[in-house]
């Protein structure tokens, strides 16, 4: 399908940068200290970690967000989408077809923990919802 409409690489940018102020504010102040504790980080193991071994993963969240926010983006544009509410209702609907139903999918059958399971889908929701706005909002 060829896409007929131009897309806003510096809108999907900025919007990458916004999924992971989310992530590190989701995983950090907010949520951060249960978050370690569901998956088993103690602050022992956080010291005798090494300082850049988060780098590489970091880098690879940061390629999902790219790739998410263009996703997105292509999404608006092609739904013509421009307006906020609709921009949100669009995110809320990915969110929960793709994320929030595979995701449960995968606590169910490993037998995971609901509470970080529920952590981990509310970030991807306020994530979708805040790239949503920021690239419906973006001027073109």
């Amino acid at each position: 399908m060829p896409m007929n409409f131009a897309i806003n690489y510096f809108a999907v940018l900025v919007s990458a940068i916004g999924f992971m102020i989310v992530g590190t504010l989701w995983y950090g102040p907010l949520f951060g200290k249960q978050w370690r504790s569901l998956i088993g980080v103690t602050p022992e193991k956080m010291k005798n970690t090494p300082n850049g071994a988060m780098v590489r993963p970091m880098i690879f969240v940061f390629i999902v967000a790219l790739v998410t926010s263009f996703v997105i983006a292509v999404l608006l544009k092609s739904l013509l989408i421009t307006t906020p509410l609709v921009a949100l209702e669009l995110a809320f609907v990915v969110w929960l077809g793709f994320i929030a139903t595979t995701l449960l999918n995968r606590v169910l059958f490993e037998q995971s923990s609901m509470k970080l399971y529920f952590i981990n889908i509310s970030q991807s929701l306020v994530a979708f919802l805040f790239s949503s706005l920021i690239l419906v909002l973006w001027p073109w």
